[in-house]
C-alpha cells in the first residue's frame, strides 16, 4: 500500500537515509530535542560508493619475476543531493560540528532505496524498501548548502552533501 502524500513528507524522494547508532553528535550543543541520531532525510541522489583494491607487486629473493597480491582496500566517498527545505539544516550542522573537532562526528547510516509504482498515472513509492544499504563511520568531508544564487534560474536549488565511510555493506548490517 502505497504512502499519503500529506503524511509522509518524504514520499517524492526515493533514497531515505537514517542515522544509526549509539551515539548522537550534537547531544549537548544546546539544539534541544533536534539530534541527528535517527533523524531521517530524503534525497533524490546518492552516489553509491566503490570498493577497490590495488594489487600490489613484490619479488621473493632472486626470483626473475614479480609476484602480485592484493593491497588494501580503500571506499570512495558518496555524495547526497536533496532540493532545499526550510528550515532543514541538520546535515550542515553536522558538517560544522565535525569542522569544530568535536570528540563524535562519526556516524553509523543507512540509505534506504524505495522503486517507484506507476499505477492509474500516479507516481507513488512502495512501503517496503527494494534495498537497504549501511554505511559505517562516516563523517562529512564537503558541505555545500544550497545552489548557487541565481535569480533567473528556474531549477530547484539543491543542497549536497560528500560522506567519507570505512566501509560499507548491502541489505545486512555488517557491525563488524
Amino acid at each position: 500500500m502505497a504512502r499519503a502524500v500529506s503524511g509522509d513528507f518524504l514520499q517524492n524522494f526515493a533514497y531515505h537515509v537514517r542515522a544509526i547508532g549509539d551515539y548522537d553528535p550534537f547531544d549537548g550543543n544546546g539544539r534541544g530535542d533536534t539530534s541527528f541520531n535517527g533523524a531521517d532525510a530524503g534525497f533524490q541522489n546518492v552516489t553509491m560508493p566503490e570498493m577497490s583494491m590495488d594489487a600490489v607487486e613484490y619479488r621473493e629473493g632472486n626470483t626473475m619475476w614479480t609476484a602480485k597480491q592484493l593491497g588494501i582496500p580503500t571506499v570512495s566517498e558518496t555524495t547526497l543531493m536533496q532540493g532545499v527545505v526550510k528550515g532543514d539544516s541538520l546535515f550542515f550542522d553536522w558538517f560544522i560540528h565535525a569542522l569544530k573537532g568535536d570528540n563524535q562526528y562519526r556516524i553509523d547510516m543507512k540509505v534506504e532505496h524505495y522503486h517507484r509504482d506507476e499505477w492509474s498515472g500516479v507516481t507513488q513509492f512502495n512501503d517496503a524498501a527494494a534495498q537497504v544499504y549501511y554505511f559505517f563511520e562516516c563523517m562529512p568531508i564537503r558541505n555545500k548548502p544550497t545552489a548557487d544564487f541565481d535569480s533567473t534560474a528556474t531549477e530547484v536549488a539543491v543542497k549536497e552533501i560528500d560522506v567519507a565511510m570505512e566501509r560499507f555493506s548491502i541489505n545486512e548490517p555488517d557491525f563488524k
